[in-house]
């Protein structure tokens, strides 16, 4: 199955642009992916991402379906935490989106990986979304929860929409709060300078964050435990970085380096009642690899 999007281009400019700006839940890399693997035709013919076609020419973009992955996904592994009837806890790595946006379904999400692995989940029905409960960011690892049918989805639903979860997180960021432990209460909406990011904003949603100082790299650098109760989208990365103190490697809205290729951000531990069994649980996670590696040369070199 594909979804096939049809467009006449008004200007001129390079056709992965292009694609981007008219998909906006794209982004350019996933545009050129697209390009390269001959899903978008200009006038009928494959191009290349650096093409600048004339205006008036017929764009056709085919994307797959979210079914057509699910036998790509039966080949990544997954390290299962728990799970029982209701529910799967697991160890999310790095670099995976945890389900598609509507139109973006042009890589294998966890969602993917979890229909293949629990054929329950299909029949929840809502495809993007079947099984979905919370979500971490593609480049955040970590503890995350999956419910195997509805009645364990809205349950646990119902536990993030009313705040009944233990959320900490662990991530290195530039600099030492000081003092060493503290609570950020900050509203966050979309940066009105930058619609692709969030920020701290007057009149956002209600957003609190508490840290505390785990290691001091020199005052250079520092560890933190991160506890959130409310869930905005980057609001930790937002948060962080709101009162000086930016999370390493991310990309967005802390600092990028050499030592990790992505935000050092990791969730440590989550606990949640068992849809099931009413039972209270807390899952860990340890910190990867590339987390681990980032904090051995802080150790070293801060």
């Amino acid at each position: 199955m594909v979804k096939k999007i049809k467009f006449i281009i008004q200007e001129q400019k390079r056709i992965d642009v292009l694609i981007a700006e008219h998909l906006p839940e794209l982004s350019r890399s996933q545009a050129r992916k697209l390009i390269d693997n001959g899903n978008v035709l200009i006038n009928n013919q494959k191009v290349k991402a650096s093409l600048m076609p004339q205006i008036s020419s017929e764009v056709k973009i085919t994307l797959p379906l979210i079914e057509d992955f699910d036998e790509l996904a039966s080949k990544i592994n997954i390290e299962i935490i728990y799970e029982d009837e209701s529910m799967v806890a697991l160890n999310k790595p790095a670099g995976l989106l945890v389900h598609p946006s509507e139109n973006n379904l042009i890589e294998v999400t966890l969602l993917n990986i979890m229909r293949q692995r629990y054929p329950s989940v299909i029949d929840i029905g809502n495809t993007n979304l079947s099984g979905v409960v919370h979500r971490l960011d593609r480049d955040t690892s970590g503890v995350m929860v999956f419910a195997k049918n509805r009645l364990a989805q809205n349950i646990l639903k119902d536990q993030w929409k009313n705040r009944e979860t233990l959320k900490i997180y662990h991530a290195v960021v530039k600099g030492c709060p000081t003092p060493n432990e503290g609570i950020i209460e900050a509203p966050i909406g979309k940066d009105p300078a930058n619609t692709g990011k969030q920020a701290v904003v007057e009149d956002g949603l209600s957003a609190e964050t508490s840290y505390k100082v785990i290691k001091n790299y020199n005052n250079k650098y520092s560890l933190l435990e991160v506890k959130i109760k409310t869930g905005r989208t980057h609001q930790i990365r937002v948060h962080l970085a709101a009162i000086g103190y930016p999370i390493i490697g991310d990309k967005l809205y802390g600092v990028p380096v050499d030592q990790i290729q992505r935000q050092a951000l990791h969730s440590k531990m989550l606990g949640v009642k068992i849809p099931s069994t009413d039972e209270w649980k807390e899952f860990t996670s340890d910190l990867p690899q590339d987390m681990i590696e980032l904090i051995e040369y802080l150790e070293t070199n801060a």
